[in-house]
């Protein structure tokens, strides 16, 4: 009777719990293109529910099993520019999902936390009763920090680091060490699916998700991708009449949405 009890009890705080992190979850999944959107639901709540069943003797302890659990559960398999979506489909991921994936976890807990974009890199900073812990989410053996001053030695670390690939870039080069929103992070999820179709010369994919990107967080890096993506265009040479066509209209597009007011 009294696991019934305190099942009955856990299923109303997890039903509390998807509440106040639903929307955050649905709204990153939708910068991917989900096969089966249950089955990425049914998984995160079995996370949540495992993570659940552990007592937390203090946040230090339990925000190491969330980060620990995390990893053996969904993240198994590292792949640049990964979708949030993949996270639940196959177990890839890269920086930029797996630290959303915690995020939502994060806040379906109810941990108060920031998300950190340097121009590589990005990382979670988690208030806890003992301290600021760091999460960076590409790392399982040393990506959980709580001790105080690795945590600033290692920030200072990012900002150098940061600092040493601006100094290399050219004139035009910006400095990034931000924290992000919650849709500031859905922009950048689509910033990297434009990456991609970028890298592998879909010029009409990338336009589409450069301008959902811009939508949720119009910053350098954008506005880069922009200027970046309109010069490709501009001087790409095609090999017959079809394809000339279909970059005469992209290029029209790219012109028409991001020319200076």
């Amino acid at each position: 009777m009294r696991f019934w009890l305190n099942f009955a009890v856990f299923a109303s705080s997890l039903n509390l719990v998807f509440a106040q992190g639903g929307g955050q979850f649905v709204s990153y999944l939708q910068t991917a293109n989900v096969k089966n959107e249950q089955l990425a639901e049914e998984k995160l709540g079995s996370l949540i529910a495992k993570l659940g069943e552990k007592e937390r003797k203090s946040d230090r302890q339990f925000l190491r099993s969330v980060f620990n659990l995390t990893h053996r559960q969904v993240l198994k398999q590292y792949d640049q520019y990964a979708t949030f979506g993949e996270l639940f489909e196959s177990g890839r991921y890269d920086c930029l999902t797996a630290t959303a994936l915690y995020s939502v976890v994060l806040s379906k807990l109810g941990y108060a936390h920031s998300v950190i974009e340097t121009n590589y890199h990005i990382f979670l900073l988690i208030n806890s009763d003992e301290g600021q812990i760091l999460m960076e989410s590409t790392d399982p053996i040393g990506g959980f920090e709580y001790n105080q001053e690795r945590i600033t030695n290692r920030i200072e670390q990012y900002k150098k680091d940061a600092a040493v690939v601006l100094a290399n870039q050219a004139a035009s080069g910006y400095l990034l060490f931000n924290e992000v929103s919650m849709d500031e992070l859905k922009g950048l999820l689509y910033y990297n699916q434009c990456v991609k179709a970028f890298n592998n010369q879909q010029w009409m994919e990338a336009i589409k998700n450069l301008d959902l990107a811009s939508r949720y967080y119009y910053s350098e890096r954008i506005q880069e991708m922009e200027n970046l993506l309109m010069n490709v265009i501009a001087s790409a040479k095609l090999e017959n009449a079809k394809e000339s066509d279909e970059v005469s209209t992209t290029r029209f597009q790219v012109a028409q949405r991001y020319q200076q007011p």
